[in-house]
């Protein structure tokens, strides 16, 4: 590699770094903004779901073991200083290297044990397609603010597919949610992304925390 390439290769990840650093402070200037939760959506044949039992899962339950242990490896802590940018940047040319962190990235693995399962999994909406009426029709739901639009999909099994009746209006992409649903192993593919699961859905309701505690939002 010649020595401007090599240069070039240093800034774009120094920007990368950067940009890490900013957008994990913007996810939660937005999460300490949410709004007390309410009840937004409620499917038809599920008028019950307030009580049936829905056991709360983190995101990191829907990614194999395997590759949970080797996507920790990598995740980035805050970059408060210069030396923690530079572990950054030294970290991820460590993992660029690392083919099994690399497959772990596009990974549509799944966890068999979560098939059919009431789960209730906090995260944020990313609309696939609408009705006429403009109101959502199919969604993702994503660990972070901006996935999919914003910044690149997550790997296939950290992104649920949701088809959703008509009703569920003045959604907010910068608004978090909590869904409630019957998990399903599934593989559905659209131009705004993969995903390995679907979610039959009963609830969603506005939540107000951080959904995804596994990862720093900087990949």
């Amino acid at each position: 590699m010649s020595v401007k390439a090599a240069f070039a290769t240093l800034l774009m990840l120094v920007i990368a770094a950067f940009l890490g650093f900013f957008t994990a402070k913007h996810s939660n200037d937005i999460v300490a903004t949410f709004k007390p939760t309410t009840v937004v959506y409620t499917a038809k044949p599920h008028g019950s779901s307030e009580t049936m039992e829905y056991s709360s899962k983190r995101w990191e339950e829907l990614i194999p073991e395997q590759e949970r242990e080797v996507l920790s490896k990598y995740q980035a802590k805050d970059a408060v200083k210069v030396t923690d940018m530079v572990a950054q940047i030294l970290n991820s040319i460590e993992s660029a290297n690392d083919e099994k962190y690399k497959q772990a990235m596009i990974s549509s693995n799944t966890v068999s044990i979560l098939e059919g399962q009431s789960v209730s999994l906090p995260g944020f909406i990313v609309p696939v397609d609408f009705y006429p009426n403009r109101q959502p029709k199919n969604i993702f739901l994503v660990p972070y603010f901006g996935a999919c639009i914003h910044f690149p999909p997550p790997p296939p099994n950290q992104i649920i597919f949701i088809r959703l009746e008509p009703g569920f209006s003045n959604f907010d992409l910068n608004q978090a949610y909590t869904i409630k649903g019957k998990l399903k192993i599934e593989l559905f593919e659209d131009l705004m992304g993969t995903s390995a699961y679907s979610m039959d859905v009963a609830q969603i309701k506005e939540f107000n925390g951080e959904p995804d505690t596994f990862r720093k939002h900087t990949r």
